[in-house]
Order: C-alpha cells, then structure tokens, then sequence
C-alpha cells in the first residue's frame, strides 16, 4: 500500500475516505421525463384520431360520389331511350317525380318496353319498372308501380324540363336531373343534364 492511501477495487481513495455510489436519476426528474413522455403520447394520438376521422370521411364522401353518379348515370340512359308517341303517354316534368315509357335495351335479341318511374320517398330515390308485352291486348298495359330504393341519403332530388309544363304526348328538349346527397350532415350535389339530339340544352 501506499502511504496515506487506500487500495478499494482498483478505486484509490484517501485515508478514511468513503465509496460515493454512482449518480441516478432523482424522483422529480423521472416524474418530469414521464410527463413529457404523456405529452408526446397524447399529441401523436389527437394526429392519429383527427387522421383516422379525416380518411374515413373522405371514404363516405367518395362512396357517396359514386352511388350518386351511378343513380344519376342509369337515369341518364333511360332517358337516352324515352319516347313519346303513338299510345305511349309520359308524364316528364319538373320535380320530385317522373314517369315515362322507354324502348330499347336489347334482352335475347328484341326491343323491349319499359314504364319507367322515379320519385323520392323518405330520403330515398325509388324506382319503379313495368315491362309492356306488345303482344298484349291491352297494350300498353295500366300503370303497376313497384318502387324499390335506388339509392338512400337523400337530401334532394328533381327533374327539371323547359317551359316548366308536363310533356305527355312529346319529349322535352332537355332534362336536367339534380341529386343532392347528404351523410354525417354534409352533402354534396351532383348533376347531369340529358340535352337534345344535336347534345345542346334547350335545343329539339
């Protein structure tokens, strides 16, 4: 040894000198790091959350877009094959419902004709389909509605057809079909107009 000196594990430490334990963390500085720590969790959470409700809105929004313009687009084509003439009597006009007769839509290789019908029920659009055998007696045949639900959450919906009149034994120039959609409170509108022959509204 040497003199005025102790030897403890390889630590020299003066005579009557004591071992200090190694410096640790106090209990206000782990409280202090937990709270921090909490913080951070509760601020990437709020991201998450308002993420998560930001994705899932959007989903609605864009599954509400589709259904609309699906509903929209079928309408659309019946409209294409409308007529209106010989004992064929629709009633187009502008609102929340409209009947007319349709011919067309190859099925096995023949022409068929169809009573078409649209209203809005309860925040649904409805439809209703009546297939004409021209082979009938009675032909066309007395109208037999039978609406089933196009499409649900619905918030507006109308025909709209120039000089504001009800076109039976002609076809209007143009039909204008509005479809405002509603989910969660919010709704958007989406809109298709089917124009004359020559593809110009208001024009025969």
């Amino acid at each position: 040894q040497t003199p005025g000196r102790l030897f403890l594990y390889g630590a020299v430490l003066p005579r009557g000198g004591t071992v200090k334990p190694p410096k640790g963390f106090t209990l206000l500085e782990v409280l202090v790091a937990m709270a921090i720590l909490v913080v951070i969790v509760l601020i990437v959470s709020n991201i998450f959350h308002h993420s998560r409700m930001a994705w899932d809105s959007g989903m609605r929004k864009t599954a509400m877009s589709m259904e609309g313009r699906s509903a929209l687009s079928l309408i659309s084509k019946e409209l294409a094959f409308a007529v209106a003439h010989g004992p064929f009597t629709n009633a187009i006009a502008s609102g929340a419902l409209s009947t007319f007769y349709t011919y067309g839509s190859f099925t096995n290789g023949e022409r068929i004709v169809r009573l078409v019908s649209y209203r809005m029920s309860g925040g649904a659009v409805q439809r209703s389909v009546q297939y004409c055998d021209p082979s009938a007696p009675t032909y066309p045949p007395p109208p037999a509605y039978n609406y089933v639900t196009l499409i649900e959450g619905v918030r507006g919906f109308a025909f709209t057809v120039p000089s504001n009149i009800v076109y039976r034994s002609r076809l209007p120039e143009w039909v204008d079909v509005h479809l405002q959609m509603e989910q969660g409170g919010k709704y958007s509108i989406i809109q298709v107009t089917s124009d004359g022959p020559d593809r110009t509204a208001s024009t025969a």
